[in-house]
């Protein structure tokens, strides 16, 4: 039985360079345009937020966002309203704050906290981050921008530099946008908390996953619009487009130099060590303990909230000092000294969870694969830039050397997943040249160098499937295989493998050498190092019963 071209020998793995599918763009034409809030709403919404009625405004703005939603007036799709940026960061502050959430006291408060993420979601799929002005919303401030601090702190309805600001401790010290340094400080804290600190996770997860969201189909949106640009040779035109993008404002902030970048990479990678817990601290002080206890005098029932007869419950009679002491941040706002200050290892102020089975011992399983699949997103969003627009982190082969530099160390659990995943979270082109990437440095020397863009099934079989580790022990023998087992099921994946009597050579040439080689350097380990090798032991030989597995599917699809 003949094959069809596309599976033959030098059939390569596609070369998309990670372009927006046609269900993105799909979506992305119909995002509803966006008009302001009515005068009138615009000072409902500002006096219900001054005064800390969340409950009241979170409903009201989301009604007014999802009304016509399906309706079309000749043919185009009806605006919608949308709040200022200024708000907007109030809500995005409001759905992971700790006072509304793990540190709440009250079932509403914890409610109000998931209305919020929730409105934020509904934004971002209804309007998209562009039309929302996401890259306004959720800037973190320089504190040495005098303009940038009034911007944000201006008056929230109608998002003018005037005298009107805003009281409310969630628009100024007490926003996200305002105590941490930058978004990587976020990450790198959230990420610390999956590791260290599960309910404070709790909250993190679908905050950071809603602001993937939104960075990703930010990034989508440009991508598709600077396509045609590209295509009638407005380079200019498309590199100010991807300039514009959420994703592209937040790797600026990582600076020019490699150590910034660097630093991007940890934040992802951050496990709960002591190193990292330093590096990125807790965003508001205390944010991990749990709620206080109520005092006796507190144990009271709630009072009605009637507008009509002007009552307004407890919300006139707050007391704010509680909740301005838990704002305040852990640490100043980092600076070069402060991240010199770190680096000598002055501890953190956050307090490791209790139930953690070591205080500051790395975590094995990196916040587990929710936290791993987040981690994978991120790192994508990364080569994806750095494809499209190198000018915001950094080119794209050095991207993938930065990439390749942190990975490769890590414990071979979650390597695997990030080599092996069960859901694909890079573009086959990407993904083959990441493998790649990872294996030059841990190949043996016997190898010859590839350093080709595409990957086909003959020189798949002449530089990696025959060949073992450049070391001596199971477990950079172990990912060598996992590596080329990735390599192989990618080139089945894609129609591009042919089963024959060259490539069951080189595969068993390539089991037998993996083999030999940890078993020549085997030696008696004990403690982290010996458990991690008895662990590569199991895998290398679970990699080279699926690779036998691969092709014996696709010998019995050639028939």
């Amino acid at each position: 039985m003949s094959l069809p071209p596309s599976s033959q020998v030098a059939a390569p793995i596609p070369s998309s360079q990670i372009v927006g599918t046609p269900g993105s763009a799909q979506k992305l034409n119909k995002y509803r345009p966006v008009k302001p809030l009515p005068f009138e709403l615009r000072d409902i919404i500002n006096v219900y937020i001054e005064e800390k009625l969340f409950s009241q405004a979170l409903p009201l703005l989301l009604n007014t966002l999802i009304a016509g939603t399906d309706g079309t007036v000749n043919g185009q799709t009806l605006p919608t309203y949308v709040p200022s940026p200024q708000v907007l960061a109030v809500i995005a502050t409001l759905a992971v704050h700790p006072a509304w959430t793990n540190r709440a006291t009250e079932p509403e408060s914890v409610k109000t906290a998931n209305d919020a993420l929730l409105f934020l979601k509904h934004v971002n799929s209804i309007v998209g981050a562009s039309n929302a002005n996401f890259t306004t919303a959720f800037k973190f401030l320089d504190k040495f921008d005098s303009r940038d601090r009034r911007r944000r702190t201006g008056d929230l309805a109608a998002g003018t530099e005037n005298d009107n600001k805003s009281s409310i401790n969630l628009a100024n010290k007490g926003a996200i946008w305002n105590l941490a340094e930058d978004f990587w400080a976020v990450v790198g804290w959230a990420f610390n908390c999956s590791c260290q600190y599960p309910k404070r996770w709790e909250r993190w997860r679908p905050w950071l996953e809603f602001m993937l969201d939104a960075l990703e189909d930010d990034l989508s949106e440009r991508i598709s619009a600077a396509g045609p640009l590209r295509d009638d040779d407005k380079e200019a035109a498309a590199n100010t487009l991807l300039s514009g993008s959420l994703i592209a404002q937040y790797c600026l902030t990582a600076g020019d130099g490699r150590a910034g970048k660097r630093r991007v990479m940890r934040a992802i990678l951050a496990n709960g060590c002591k190193k990292d817990l330093d590096e990125f601290r807790e965003v508001w002080k205390n944010e991990t303990k749990p709620p206080k206890e109520k005092k006796e005098e507190e144990l009271v029932p709630r009072k009605k909230i009637d507008f009509d007869k002007e009552e307004y419950g407890d919300y006139m009679d707050m007391n704010d000092s509680e909740e301005e002491e838990e704002d305040l941040p852990s640490t100043p706002r980092a600076s070069n000294s402060a991240r010199q200050s770190r680096k000598r290892g002055r501890p953190s102020s956050a307090t490791p969870d209790p139930d953690a089975e070591n205080d500051y011992a790395v975590s094995s399983d990196y916040g587990g694969y929710e936290a791993v699949r987040l981690r994978q997103r991120l790192i994508a969003l990364l080569t994806q830039i750095s494809c499209h627009y190198e000018h915001a982190f950094m080119e794209a082969e050095d991207c993938f050397d930065l990439v390749t530099e942190f990975l490769r160390p890590l414990p071979l659990d979650i390597f695997m997943l990030f080599v092996l995943p069960p859901i694909p979270w890079l573009e086959p082109h990407a993904y083959a040249s990441l493998c790649q990437n990872l294996l030059r440095p841990i190949i043996s020397s016997e190898a010859p160098i590839y350093h080709a863009d595409t990957m086909t099934q003959i020189e798949f079989e002449k530089h990696f499937l025959p060949y073992s580790a450049n070391y001596t022990h199971y477990v950079e023998n172990a990912r060598v295989s996992l590596l080329v087992e990735a390599l192989l099921r990618s080139l089945f994946r894609h129609s591009a493998l042919v089963v024959n009597g060259s490539l069951n050579k080189k595969l068993d040439e390539g089991i037998k050498a993996r083999e030999a080689k940890a078993k020549f350097g085997a030696r008696k380990l004990v403690g982290a190092k010996g458990a991690e090798e008895e662990k590569a032991v199991k895998l290398l030989a679970n990699s080279a019963m699926r690779m036998r597995m691969v092709i014996q599917v696709a010998s019995a699809q050639q028939q």
